[in-house]
């Protein structure tokens, strides 16, 4: 049970964030849509591809119930009104309401009911700025397709490798993470609560390690370093946080001359996919035509389809998170050009620009 604690539109660590706190790591969504069979399937579609066969994905998850999770968040959502009120209460609400839309994504991994509900947490709702997106992705995925550079292997102990470079950047800001390698991960890294993430044995280039390397430690970690001396809400999220993150790592490339041709020809690839996913392309259609239609060498073409259609079985939609990286770009960049002492808040923790407003009336900002 809750303590009662006399309401506070900021109050200090309290069992509420603590417990909240908990909640939104024991969702995990992205480790639930990510299939088991990850490294082998990679393997077998590739040799698909190669033999001129459809890629076909055999992908399985991991059946994990978060029932009891989700009834937390409902009696967290429950006990707001009797620990926080004034602006900051809106923020708690949405935040547990996103956190339970997640959980219910990552019970329904591999099922046909994960669609609508990916549809609910990512799609925009904004028409004008969807259609922006689409222009935008549109254009990117038309740049002419980047000479091959010389790579090394991400996960390589030696000088240029991503391992390296992250290696370089969290110590340069002497930042409170390890660095791990990992055979399961869909993109090249991500950045948990405490730990960076790096795949293991993918080919990248020195422009894409220093690019990777920078959008994790600036775009990501150093802000989640920040919020550990702020109000528990920014550890802990505000709803579409993750979100605009992204929007602001991909700033944080432009700004430092990293959003090169390849980069944005990659992230139009993924937003191009995402539509037709939704629009009911399946796997094999959206490598076909990357490969086919846009250049894509095949197996690029192979691991932007991964990355776009987990959470599903590569017939039905997947989770279709990549679409919201190049809208939340352009809000983001918009905003900031608007008003510049947001940026401050925005680099603070996992915050939405929607928020922003709040956290100052509530005082935490």
């Amino acid at each position: 049970m809750l303590a009662s604690p006399a309401k506070s539109s900021h109050p200090p660590s309290s069992d509420l964030d603590r417990a909240l706190a908990g909640a939104a790591r024991e969702v995990r969504l992205l480790a639930a849509v990510t299939p088991l069979n990850l490294g082998d399937e990679r393997i077998r579609l590739a040799e698909e591809i190669r033999r001129g066969r459809p890629a076909v994905p055999r992908f399985v998850y991991a059946r994990s119930t978060r029932t009891d999770l989700r009834r937390l968040l409902d009696a967290l959502a429950d006990a707001v009104p009797d620990h926080v009120d004034g602006p900051l209460s809106s923020l708690y609400q949405e935040r547990i309401a996103e956190l339970s839309l997640e959980a219910q994504i990552a019970e329904s991994a591999g099922l046909s009911s994960l669609a609508a509900l990916a549809n609910a947490r990512f799609s925009p709702n904004d028409p004008e700025a969807v259609a922006q997106a689409s222009v935008v992705a549109a254009d990117w995925l038309r740049i002419a397709l980047p000479k091959a550079e010389p790579t090394l292997a991400s996960d390589a102990d030696e000088a240029g490798s991503l391992l390296h470079e992250m290696r370089r950047e969290v110590g340069l800001r002497r930042l409170p993470f390890a660095i791990q390698t990992s055979a399961n991960l869909l993109s090249l890294a991500a950045t948990g609560e405490r730990t960076i993430w790096i795949a293991e044995g993918r080919p990248v280039t020195a422009e894409d390690a220093r690019r990777t390397a920078l959008h994790e430690v600036l775009g990501h970690a150093v802000p989640r370093t920040r919020a550990l001396t702020k109000h528990p809400l920014f550890s802990i999220g505000t709803a579409r946080g993750a979100d605009d993150q992204e929007g602001a790592a991909l700033l944080v490339e432009e700004r430092v001359g990293a959003l090169g041709d390849s980069r944005r020809r990659e992230l139009g690839a993924r937003h191009w996919a995402v539509e037709r996913m939704c629009d009911g392309a399946a796997f094999a259609d959206v490598v076909h035509a990357l490969a086919r239609e846009h250049g894509f060498p095949p197996l690029r073409a192979l691991h932007v389809a991964e990355r776009v259609f987990r959470g599903g079985d590569g017939g039905r939609r997947g989770l279709g998170r990549e679409r919201m990286y190049i809208g939340a770009f352009l809000r983001v960049r918009a905003h900031l050009s608007e008003r510049p002492l947001d940026e401050a808040i925005l680099m603070s923790g996992q915050v939405a620009l929607a928020a922003i407003d709040r956290l100052r009336d509530g005082g935490i900002a």
